[in-house]
Order: structure tokens, then sequence, then C-alpha cells
């Protein structure tokens, strides 16, 4: 039944991305089996670790396995037991797991390389297990048709993502770090993917080799053990019926009334709601923070007084696309008579009032912790300055080359290209604010730096109302006829 279910999806949607996927999986793969050669032991632990959250965290952003869901089989005379058995065995045969057991053969190549053949193959075994059965278990603990389910999966998409996306840009300090002994190395070798690399690297020691293995086999029984009864709490929980409301309550006005307060506070809510916009805020805070926070650990401090300059670039770069994250209801909104302005405003208003208060307290408390008082000019700076280009980017962007999310409700590949390609162009908006502060810096003129604050100002003022214009014409000359 699953096979008849992807075929068909499969068929048509088109081949091209799944190829394209399946090539770039098994190039990243056949890297990590050559790391396995030459990596030491902390930067392949790291990578795999890497590897097993990332299909851990797939499972739990896709709520299991959605081609064939449980609920699917719910009302099926179908013990449990036999439930979360076909949902391994369904498990071992998906293609993210062959690319993963792929990658997780650098530990036989490591085992051939250091004598340890019959080790590397029991580990490897071991570990591609560990990572089904994780994976079922997350599946089962996220239910997506549920609230609490889809903030769950949506802290850890974003975990992951941010996990990912710190290992490319803080790349430099995580090899430094993870080339020696150290606290990072511990930490990632202490996890349950590096246990078969430290019995690889046991070096024939009985104790040492059977110990990472034993306690592998166990995390991987429980793990599964475990796996029937979240499957039954999730299937009871979908049957339940929802709770009724709690009736309305009178609550004090914030916002101000009219069109562009109302668009103001549906955008907040859906900001707060959607489970993508969401694992777009918090992937933009942790990737932030968390390349900040390696650099400190590992070399300088100098990062902690961008982080929030950070969150909004990352912010607005994700926000570029809002229009095709409301699908058709836009419509909804297209048919309401002078719906422009203030849907587009409404838009702005709301990103800056989830994005501004961080990316301010961030920048303050960054130079602070730091104690690089260099750094106020170009945070003051810079912080303003790209607010205003992120309001632009997200009022043009959503207009611009809009792309609906896919037929599951979720990004398509080309929305991934568009938000790097809105990353270099909201940074690029505070080119001209920064250039004052350059120039002041390179010059050594301490007075020169802060000139570049009204410029930010002006700067950021013309490029909000032009952008606007230019979207509003757009949207306009794409009304429906009346």
């Amino acid at each position: 039944m699953r096979a008849a279910v992807l075929a068909h999806t499969v068929a048509g949607t088109g081949t091209r991305w799944l190829v394209l996927a399946g090539l770039l999986g098994l190039a990243c793969a056949g890297s990590t089996v050559w790391l396995g050669l030459v990596g030491t032991p902390g930067t392949l632990s790291f990578v795999l670790a890497l590897w097993v959250g990332g299909q851990v965290t797939q499972a739990a952003l896709a709520g299991g396995d959605p081609v064939l869901p449980p609920e699917m089989l719910a009302l099926l005379p179908i013990r449990h037991r036999v439930l979360a058995a076909a949902t391994l065995l369904i498990g071992l045969r998906e293609p993210a797991t062959l690319v993963t057991a792929l990658a997780l053969g650098a530990l036989v190549v490591r085992g051939v390389a250091a004598g340890a053949v019959l080790v590397g193959l029991l580990a490897w075994v071991l570990t591609v297990l560990l990572t089904v059965v994780l994976a079922a278990l997350a599946g089962a603990l996220v239910a997506p048709a549920r609230r609490r389910g889809r903030d769950l999966a949506t802290m850890a998409t974003a975990l992951g993502l941010a996990v990912v996306a710190l290992a490319g840009g803080a790349l430099p300090f995580l090899l430094r770090a993870l080339d020696g002994p150290g606290p990072l190395t511990t930490a990632v070798r202490g996890l349950p993917s590096g246990w078969g690399l430290l019995a690889v690297d046991a070096g024939g020691r009985p104790a040492a080799v059977a110990l990472p293995l034993v306690g592998l086999a166990l995390v991987t029984l429980a793990a599964a053990a475990a796996l029937p009864a979240a499957l039954e709490r999730r299937l009871a929980g979908a049957a339940a019926p929802s709770r009724p409301g709690r009736g309305s309550r009178t609550r004090r006005r914030v916002l101000p009334g009219g069109p562009t307060g109302a668009v103001v506070g549906r955008e907040l809510r859906l900001w707060l709601r959607d489970p993508l916009r969401l694992t777009c805020l918090v992937l933009a805070a942790l990737v932030s923070v968390g390349a900040a926070a390696v650099a400190a650990l590992t070399s300088t401090t100098a990062l902690l007084p961008f982080v929030g300059v950070g969150w909004t670039v990352i912010a607005a770069a994700c926000a570029s696309n809002l229009s095709g994250f409301d699908g058709g209801s836009t419509w909804l909104t297209r048919l309401v008579p002078g719906w422009t302005t203030p849907d587009l405003r409404g838009r702005q208003i709301a990103w800056a009032l989830l994005v501004a208060p961080p990316a301010v307290v961030a920048g303050v408390l960054g130079v602070w912790l730091s104690g690089d008082a260099w750094a106020w000019p170009w945070v003051v700076t810079l912080t303003p300055a790209l607010l205003a280009g992120g309001a632009a980017v997200v009022g043009l962007g959503s207009t611009v080359a809009v792309l609906p999310l896919d037929a599951t409700g979720g990004p398509t590949p080309a929305w991934a290209v568009k938000v790097h390609l809105a990353l270099y162009v909201t940074a690029l908006t505070a080119a001209p604010a920064a250039t004052p502060v350059v120039v002041g810096v390179v010059l050594g003129v301490p007075g020169l730096c802060w000139t570049g604050v009204p410029v930010a100002a002006v700067v950021g003022a013309v490029l909000v109302v032009t952008t606007s214009c230019v979207a509003t014409r757009r949207l306009r000359s794409r009304e429906p006829a009346s």
C-alpha cells in the first residue's frame, strides 16, 4: 500500500528534485565515508551525530511516515506491537535510511583501517538500527494533527536546521575545537551516535569495545519497547474529541482599530501559531545565538554584539514569501475592496513588532557581555538599517516570485533558493549605512562612525516607502476584476 501511494505521489510531482536530492545525499554520504579514514574522532563523531539527528528531526517534522500515517490504519484490528514492528520495517526501507546507512558506513571503513572489521560492522548495524528506531519513536510522539505535536515538531526541526547551519558557518571554530581533546569533543563522543566509534577506536580492549556496543543495543531496545505505547497514545489522541472552548472573554484592545490593525493582529497570531513561520523565528534565534556562542567558546567574543543583526537578517529572509505561506486564503483578502495597502503595511508592522525588540535587546546584551565598546557604532547603525531593509524585503519579497507550499503543506526547494537570495539582499540594504562606519574605522575618526545612524534612518525610510509603493502597484495590477 505504501509503495503504491508513494509511486503515485512521485508520478504527480515529478522526479527531478528527487533525483537531485538523492545525488546530493549520496555525495554527502560518500564524503562522510572518506572522513572515516582521515577524520579525527571528534570530527567524525560530530558528523555522525548530524546524520542521526537529521533523520530523527525529519521524522519529527513529518509526524512519522507522511505517506502512510498510522491514523490510516487506526480502524483496522491491528495490535500496536504489530503496527510498531511494521513501522520499523518500513523505516528500514526508507530512501533516507539507505543514504544514512551509507554515511554511517564510515564506521566500517574506520574498523577496516583499525584492524577491527567485525567491531566496525557490528557498530554500523547497531547505529543504523538505533537511527531507525529513534526516528519511528519521534514520529509517533509528534502527531502532526495536534497543536502540541506541531509545536514540538517545529522546535525539533528548527534545532536540527540550526545545527546544520552552525556546522557550516562556524566550521573553522568547530574543526579547531574537535581536532583534539576538549569539552566539545567529549560531548559529541558521549552521544549514542558516537558510541560505535568509541568501540571501533578502543584498540581491541574487550571491556572498552563491549561497553559502547551493549549501550547501543540497550538504548535501541528501550526505544523499540516504547514505540507501541507511543503509537497507542497517538492513535487514541487522534480519535479523542477536541475540548470545548472556554468561551469568549473581554480583552483589552492593544492594537489600533481599522484594516491595518486587523492585519497586524492576524499576522501576529499566524507567526506564533503557524508551524512553518514559527520554525523561521526559532531557526533565526538558534542560528544567530548559536554562531556567537560557538565562536565565544572556541576563540573570540567578537560575534556577541551582532546576535541581533544576524537574527534580523535571517528572520527577514525567511519572511520573504508570506503570500506563498498563506496559500488559497489569500483570495479571501484580495476580494475585499481596498485591501492592498492595509495588508502590506500590516505584514510589515507585525514583522517589525516581532523582530525589533529581540534585536535591540540582543545587541545591547551582546556588547555588554563581550565588553567590546568598539562595537557600539556598528550595532546602533546596523540594527535600524537592517530592520528597515528587512521590512522592505518582507513587503516586496512577498509579491515577487511568490512560491506556494507543496502538496503536504511544506516549503518547496525553490523556497530555499529564495531564502538564500533574500539573505544577501537584506544584508546589502545596510551597505549605505555601514559605509560611514567603515570609513571612520579605516581613517581612525570615531566621530565619523556615528554618522551612519542618521544615514540608516534616512536610507531605511526611503527604502521602506519605495519598496512599499512598488509592491502596492504590483498587487493592484493583479487584483481580480470586479
